[in-house]
């Protein structure tokens, strides 16, 4: 809506929506009060809010692919979330 808000998701197989922040949301009714904390499935009338531009999309290459301080940061966070799943 011009409003310069974003919001960012992964996807899977280009149609399977993984978000896990959407509930950033539930007070905005611009944005539908969205407040699912976790959401898995197929793009929804919240996310069909949001333009996504080519210049936006990231094919994931892995964690190994990330050098510095975020890939072993990330590999760090990885490892603890597997263990709740």
């Amino acid at each position: 809506d011009g409003n310069g808000q974003s919001h960012a998701w992964l996807m899977v197989d280009k149609y399977i929506i993984i978000d896990i922040t959407g509930d950033q949301f539930s007070g905005k009714s611009t944005f539908l009060n969205y407040d699912k904390s976790v959401y898995v499935g197929e793009g929804d009338d919240f996310h069909r809010l949001f333009e996504v531009e080519d210049r936006d999309v990231h094919e994931h290459r892995g964690l190994s692919a990330l050098g510095g301080f975020c890939g072993p940061r990330l590999w760090d966070l990885y490892r603890k979330i597997l263990k709740y799943i």
